[in-house]
């Protein structure tokens, strides 16, 4: 079997010619010509060439890069930029992550004027960890630029055919790119395992023995907490951002439109991002939690390694696949 992590040069060609050369601008730039070069439109297949360059084997981080990039993306999705917050693994910003959400939970069942601390405590869990303003604005664009090629037939008939066909050929591309099984499945297994603690604290606490205002407090922060654990807090995954950037920059090419192009724009700094080495983090609304992306080791489109884990950080946190199937999951800590 074949390690599938670094992709050979004629497999990204054949990804990016689906996207379709004539109506996203794949015509070879000319050498030497520096000026042109900077005014000309960036190509989708650059993007796609780039997402498939990136070695997932050996990972580096480059911290400023990432930071950069993440800055930008706060900026394009109209939202105050906030400091980022690293952890060396998942273990770790998940810890992190549910803390805050339960501290949140457990403060807004205090101060809950009725006896219903539930709906209270899910509502302060989610908004600890999850910037409500980010996600609308990931909603927004997308589909102004959908109602936009919509609302001109009138002019241009074919426009929301062109723009559908280019944003989903650029989809389909940039998956095979970003390798995005491997990828999918490596954020899968620790926030899972993350989940099942989360679980386990929150059947603990409703199992526990009646013991005052204090015992239903702990409860309610529990069931929050394990919503929010549900919903993986607001996680957001690099590579998905990377891919979104190419399906949006291909409807570009075929759908030239100031809303496109700001949708376009709200994906392209995940391209960055991913190739500085971030994998996954969540926006809240105080900080951004970052997690660096861990070395993975993948065979026919698979994680898979023979008597190692095929998920590893450096820290340690580690995760064992045969042929794509999880085996002897790591347990976090309670």
């Amino acid at each position: 079997m074949a390690d599938d992590t670094n992709l050979s040069r004629r497999d990204v060609m054949r990804a990016g010619l689906a996207v379709g050369a004539a109506a996203l601008g794949f015509a070879p730039a000319h050498t030497g010509a520096a000026a042109a070069e900077r005014s000309r439109p960036e190509r989708v297949q650059d993007l796609i060439e780039r997402i498939a360059a990136i070695r997932l084997t050996r990972p580096r981080l480059h911290m400023r890069r990432a930071e950069a990039a993440l800055q930008r993306s706060l900026d394009a999705a109209g939202v105050p930029r906030r400091p980022l917050r690293w952890f060396p693994d998942s273990i770790a910003a998940h810890r992190h992550v549910y803390s805050v959400a339960n501290a949140a939970a457990r403060q807004a069942a205090r101060d809950a004027p009725t006896a219903d601390l539930d709906t209270p405590a899910w509502n302060a869990a989610m908004a600890a960890t999850w910037d409500g303003a980010w996600r609308a604005a990931h909603q927004r664009a997308p589909k102004a630029a959908h109602r936009a090629a919509h609302a001109i037939r009138r002019q241009d008939e074919t426009a929301r055919e062109r723009r559908d066909a280019a944003l989903l050929a650029g989809y389909a591309a940039a998956r095979t790119a970003a390798r995005q099984p491997v990828l999918d499945a490596a954020f899968l297994a620790p926030s899972g395992a993350a989940l099942d603690v989360a679980h386990r604290a929150s059947t603990a606490a409703f199992k526990a023995p009646p013991g005052g205002a204090g015992s239903e407090i702990d409860k309610a922060a529990a069931w929050a907490t394990w919503r929010a654990a549900a919903r993986l807090s607001g996680a957001w995954l690099t590579h998905d951002g990377a891919i979104s950037a190419v399906g949006e920059l291909s409807a570009l090419h075929a759908f030239d439109h100031p809303v496109q192009a700001q949708a376009a724009a709200l994906f392209r700094p995940m391209v960055d991002a991913m190739e500085a080495g971030l994998f996954f983090y969540w926006v809240t609304q105080h900080e951004v939690i970052c997690v660096p992306r861990p070395a993975l080791h993948a065979a026919d489109g698979v994680l898979h390694r023979d008597d190692a884990p095929a998920v590893e950080w450096a820290s340690g946190e580690a995760y064992f696949f045969r042929h794509g199937e999880q085996t002897e999951p790591i347990q976090l800590i309670d």
